[in-house]
């Protein structure tokens, strides 16, 4: 008999999975326009700056992740 086939060994622990990557994100897209009048214009404008807000927050997500990983880089032993 094989000694490493034995009953008497102790199981091994499962390794914990850790994800040290920053999440995913879509391209930033900007919206087309139909411009016909001044409300058209308005509603452009919204659109545009609703698209542009919700792109900084992606990048802001991103760098912030990234700070974060780059701290825990310098920290470690």
């Amino acid at each position: 008999m094989l000694s490493a086939c034995t009953v008497d060994q102790v199981p091994l622990t499962t390794a914990e999975i850790i994800n040290d990557s920053c999440p995913l994100v879509s391209r930033c897209t900007i919206p087309g326009n139909n411009l016909t009048n001044n409300q058209s214009l308005l509603n452009d404008y919204n659109a545009l700056k609703k698209a542009w807000l919700f792109c900084a927050a992606q990048v802001d997500m991103i760098a912030d992740c990234q700070d974060n990983q780059n701290e825990k880089t310098r920290t470690a032993p």
